[in-house]
């Protein structure tokens, strides 16, 4: 059961949203994968660059797909049909999954998080990934979860060795916080405002820091997956 506290930022939504109470009635689990950026500082669409077979992105959403989430919803916005068309290549848009497309996405990340959550209406929960972070696995977005489930906090973070990445996890008590952020801004801000009501989790390896930004992030990313295979 949910071990939901007296006076929590989830406790607050309850009067809107009182079927939390029971498990059973729990709606839906929700993954959105912000993949609407134009890959400026590394020159090419990382979401199509080719890493273990796979590419980027697709590595993000087999990750996704194979958790323990009700639900994949996919933002894109720049070059959008055609990483719609190699996710349908890859065999990648299952039942499970749905494309949205957000047309504002040159005005910041914000945009993004505000198209996954419209689509993602009526979930309990959304564990926001990021599409430049293939090294994640469904293993860690179930670790989540299962802490979400354990401690009553609306929001969960992993942690490797004191840094905080990334995917976050917010109940939907904050959706409406993070509906209003505006321009480039992530939901770090809606964490700082709910401190309290943060479970940091200790991640089991340091994917949850690693992204790809640059030309040489994506080639250290190459290596240590070619040093994997070795």
């Amino acid at each position: 059961m949910f071990g939901i506290r007296a006076g929590s930022t989830r406790d607050a939504g309850l009067a809107l949203f009182p079927e939390i109470m029971d498990i059973d009635l729990m709606r839906p689990i929700v993954a959105i994968i912000l993949a609407a950026g134009a890959s400026t500082r590394l020159g090419q669409l990382k979401q199509l660059l080719p890493l273990g077979g796979e590419t980027v992105l697709g590595r993000v959403v087999r990750a996704a797909v194979e958790s323990k989430v009700n639900e994949v919803i996919i933002v894109l916005g720049y070059r959008a049909e055609e990483i719609r068309t190699a996710l349908e290549a890859a065999n990648l848009m299952t039942a499970k999954v749905k494309i949205v497309v957000n047309s504002d996405w040159t005005q910041g990340q914000s945009t993004s998080l505000r198209a996954g959550l419209t689509a993602a209406s009526g979930a309990q929960v959304a564990i926001f990934l990021l599409s430049d972070q293939p090294l994640i696995s469904a293993e860690l977005i179930d670790l989540l979860l299962e802490r979400y489930r354990q401690s009553g906090k609306a929001i969960v973070v992993p942690i490797y060795k004191g840094k905080r990445g990334n995917p976050v996890l917010f109940d939907c008590s904050l959706f409406g916080e993070l509906g209003q952020l505006t321009g480039d801004e992530g939901g770090r801000r809606v964490i700082s405002r709910h401190s309290a009501e943060v479970e940091w989790v200790e991640a089991p390896s340091k994917a949850v820091l690693i992204d790809i930004d640059t030309w040489s992030d994506y080639e250290a990313m190459q290596a240590e997956e070619v040093g994997e295979d070795a």
